[in-house]
């Protein structure tokens, strides 16, 4: 017998929030929350402490970079 696995992806990635913001809301940006090891988030806020960064910013530059580096690995050839 065969089993076929149907896996839910929206369960893993969450659809973009409704954009009924109010006014005094940013616009092009969507609040995400997410959970951080113990250790990770220590090593992160050590890192901040003696910048003048938020948290944030920081996730955000770590993000795009992760991006950028996925998109090089990619373009080389095999």
């Amino acid at each position: 017998m065969v089993r076929t696995i149907n896996y839910n992806l929206s369960y893993w990635f969450a659809p973009m929030q409704e954009k009924n913001k109010k006014s005094y809301e940013r616009t092009n940006s969507t609040r995400q929350t997410i959970r951080f090891e113990d250790e990770l988030l220590a090593e992160i806020r050590t890192q901040l402490a003696n910048r003048q960064e938020s948290f944030a910013s920081w996730v955000k530059e770590a993000c795009k970079q992760r991006l950028d580096r996925d998109k090089s690995i990619k373009k080389c050839p095999d």
